[in-house]
């Protein structure tokens, strides 16, 4: 009886040491602080806005937006422009790198020092197919994941 007694008492002071020792920390080596969903990397193309109440969903060529977010933390932005026969073509294309703000919010950060830094405000919808970007202005932009 007394072996049995001891034999418990062992296995609970071994057990409470297992524990300890296993709980003593948290930090498994994954990021720390905010993240973003794996959606949000790929190429984005505007969709339609909405601007002070009013939705316009057919997009001028000079109004058209694209982004590529990169699981590295780079980016490209691209704007569009007619040419003298009407066409779209590629504007402006301006890459950088982007880092995560908060869960809601992350900062483009071009490459070029002649490109002011972009706060952009988001939210993955639809299962991630869509990306919403609040502006300033009362502007929701509404992108589609290509």
């Amino acid at each position: 009886m007394k072996n049995f007694k001891q034999l418990k008492l062992t296995s609970l002071v071994l057990l409470v040491a297992i524990f300890t020792i296993s709980c003593s920390s948290d930090d498994d080596g994954g990021p720390s602080g905010p993240t973003v969903s794996n959606d949000l990397y790929g190429t984005w193309s505007l969709n339609y806005y909405q601007e002070d109440g009013t939705l316009v969903n057919q997009i001028e060529c000079e109004e058209d937006i694209e982004y590529r977010f990169v699981s590295d933390q780079t980016y490209s932005k691209t704007t569009f422009s007619e040419n003298e026969n009407s066409n779209c073509e590629t504007a402006l294309i301006i890459n950088g790198d982007w880092e995560i703000i908060d869960e809601e919010n992350i900062l483009l950060m071009p490459s070029s020092s002649t490109q002011p830094e972009e706060n952009i405000n988001f939210n993955l919808i639809n299962e991630g197919e869509e990306l919403e970007i609040f502006r300033s202005g009362n502007r929701l932009e509404v992108y589609n994941k290509q």
